[in-house]
């Protein structure tokens, strides 16, 4: 296989863009094959370790969580590192690389869903009247054998 082709299966597979986020470089010649093996080697970045931080603080978090760490305090001082490593190292990079800062922002504005947008509001939903202050008339209170409750 060429190397050419191998980065191509490298970006796709490991969803790498960047080629200056790895590095390939071959093994030593089979001699019964006659063949070379390229291994890969991935290049330390700002959003590696932006996320590898941010994983570590949601990691020692929930650990430190757990019922049985509660009165560790060695547990609860670590967690406050590590808090305290990745707000630096955010704050970093905001202030002094403000390129990769703004990369690795929106890349995770991109991955935001409004899964937790909640569900709507609508308190006239149900009410022939929509300028009334919620619904005398509610379907589903008179279906299920309830009262409505005055004000």
């Amino acid at each position: 296989m060429k190397k050419s082709q191998l980065l191509n299966i490298i970006r796709e597979e490991a969803k790498v863009l960047d080629e200056n986020s790895f590095e390939l470089y071959d093994t030593e010649v089979d001699p019964t094959t006659g063949s070379s093996m390229s291994k890969v080697r991935y290049l330390p970045d700002f959003k590696k370790t932006y996320d590898d931080l941010d994983d570590a603080k949601d990691s020692i978090s929930k650990l430190s969580g757990r019922k049985e760490m509660f009165n560790d305090k060695q547990m609860k001082l670590i967690r406050d590192l590590v808090k305290d490593a990745f707000n630096k190292y955010r704050t970093h990079l905001r202030n002094n690389y403000r390129k990769e800062y703004d990369k690795i922002r929106g890349s995770m504005e991109e991955m935001s869903t409004s899964s937790n947008a909640g569900a709507y509001n609508t308190p006239y939903a149900f009410n022939k009247n929509k300028k009334a202050d919620g619904t005398d008339e509610d379907v589903y209170i008179s279906q299920l054998g309830y009262k409505p409750v005055k004000k």
